[in-house]
C-alpha cells in the first residue's frame, strides 16, 4: 500500500492521493492548521501515537479539523505530569498486558531488568521546587544533580557494571548531558551527546554508530524518550529524578526490546526512581 509522509525534509516523499498518510505533528499543524501552506489530507481513521500528548493545543487543533473520523491513540504511558485525563478525546481504553506478562512470555516480548542503583538515592531530589507540568523545575534540579561528584560516580558505575554494553544515558539538561560526555571519554569511554540542536544528519549519524558499536554511550536529555527504537541497547543509565511515571517508563522502555544474544538490560538508577534492596542491587 502506497503512503505519504509529511514531515520537514521528507518533501521527495509527497503523495497527496495515497489511502496512508504518515504525518509529524508539529509538521501537519503548521502546514495545514496553522498556514494554508498545504490541503488538510482527507481521512476517515486517525492514529494518534504517543497520545498522552494529546491533550496539548497542537494536537486538539488537528482532531477538531476531523469532525467525522474515528480517533484511536496508541501509547505505552497513557499517564500525564498535569494529571489531566484523556477522556476529553477518546471514549474508551483497551488495557494491553503489562510489562511483567511481557517479559514472561514464551517467547518473550520484553526482557528482564538487572537493576543497581546507589544507597540513599530515594530522596535525592528533596527540596528541588515542582513546575506547573508536574515535574521538577529544570534550573534547580540541574543544579542538585550536575556535580563532579554523582557525576563521577556514574562513570565508575558504568565501568563497572555496565560490561561496556551500548548505552542510553538520560540527563537533566545539556550541560549535564556533556558533562556525563566528556568525563566518559576522559576515562576511555566511547561517548557522544545529542541534544536538540543537534543538526538531523549529525544525529543519526551518532545514533548510527551506537547502533554499531563504534559508539558505547550515547548522552541526551528529553530526545531519545519516545520513538526510538534500537533493541541491541544493553544498558539505561537515568541521570535525572522525574515525578513522571510516564518519563520513567519511557527512558525504561528504550531498553526492554529483546534482540539476539540479549538476556535482560541493565539499569544504572542514579535518579532515586528505584528503592534498593526491592528492586535490585545496590552499586
Amino acid at each position: 500500500m502506497s503512503r505519504r509522509i509529511i514531515k520537514a525534509g521528507r518533501d521527495k516523499d509527497a503523495r497527496p492521493q495515497a489511502l496512508v498518510q504518515v504525518a509529524g505533528v508539529q509538521t501537519l499543524y503548521w502546514r495545514c492548521v496553522r498556514t494554508n501552506r498545504m490541503e488538510l489530507p482527507a481521512a476517515d481513521i486517525m492514529f494518534v501515537d504517543e497520545c498522552h500528548h494529546v491533550r496539548a493545543m497542537t494536537y486538539q487543533r488537528i482532531i477538531e479539523a476531523y469532525p467525522d473520523a474515528i480517533i484511536i491513540g496508541l501509547t505505552a504511558t497513557p499517564c500525564r505530569g498535569d494529571g489531566r485525563g484523556l477522556g476529553n478525546v477518546f471514549e474508551a481504553m483497551i488495557e494491553c498486558p503489562q510489562i511483567p506478562a511481557l517479559i514472561k512470555h514464551d517467547p518473550p516480548y520484553l526482557v528482564p531488568l538487572k537493576i543497581f542503583a546507589p544507597e540513599n538515592t530515594q530522596h535525592i531530589a528533596r527540596g528541588v521546587e515542582v513546575a506547573s507540568t508536574g515535574d521538577y523545575v529544570i534550573d534547580q534540579l540541574s543544579d542538585r544533580m550536575n556535580t563532579d561528584a554523582l557525576v563521577g560516580d556514574f562513570v565508575e558505575h558504568w565501568l563497572r557494571h555496565a560490561q561496556r554494553r551500548r548505552t542510553i544515558a538520560f540527563a537533566v539538561d545539556v550541560a549535564q548531558s556533556v558533562h556525563l560526555t566528556d568525563e566518559l571519554i576522559k576515562s576511555g569511554v566511547r561517548a557522544e551527546y545529542v541534544d536538540g540542536t543537534t543538526p538531523q544528519a549529525d544525529r543519526e549519524a551518532i545514533l548510527g554508530r551506537l547502533a554499531s558499536g563504534e559508539t558505547e554511550v550515547v548522552c541526551n536529555c528529553m530526545i531519545l524518550t519516545e520513538g526510538f527504537d534500537l533493541p541491541d541497547i544493553g544498558c539505561i543509565a537515568l541521570v535525572r529524578p522525574t515525578r513522571s511515571l510516564g518519563l520513567f517508563r519511557q527512558m525504561i522502555g528504550r531498553g526492554l526490546r529483546p534482540a539476539d544474544g540479549k538476556s535482560d538490560v541493565i539499569i544504572l538508577d542514579h535518579s532515586g526512581g528505584v528503592c534498593t534492596g526491592t528492586a535490585g542491587p545496590t552499586m
